[in-house]
């Protein structure tokens, strides 16, 4: 099983572009609690979460930096043009906290192949 939740806040103004196929997208850094460091700071972890179709052009309409939120998706890894890895959250399904009518957004994901044709 590969399901990842994600309650954070978004950490960076929401950008969607489209992709070669045509397919919308948009790449989100959210911003979620890693616990307390041995100081007892509170720690942060970035995650790179990628939104496509439907649910990349409602976060680009409604979604702000700062915006909390509750993603539900998959892991994915990927090379990108350096030759690195990298490590995604492919969001299939978020939520806005604390919304008036508890909305949710599905994605509509049909094929895993929206996510081999980003341009990163």
């Amino acid at each position: 099983m590969n399901q990842v939740i994600l309650v954070g806040r978004i950490g960076n103004e929401v950008e969607c572009k489209a992709a070669g196929s045509g397919t919308s997208y948009c790449r989100l850094s959210i911003a979620t609690s890693g616990g307390k460091a041995k100081d007892g700071t509170k720690t942060t972890i970035w995650n790179s979460v990628v939104l496509f179709g439907k649910s990349a052009e409602t976060a680009g309409k409604y979604l702000k930096k700062g915006s909390e939120i509750l993603f539900v998706g998959r892991v994915e890894q990927t090379k990108n043009k350096e030759g690195k890895y990298e490590t995604n959250i492919i969001g299939e399904r978020f939520e806005f906290i604390g919304a008036k009518s508890g909305a949710t957004h599905d994605s509509g994901i049909d094929s895993e192949s929206d996510a081999q044709n980003l341009p990163f």
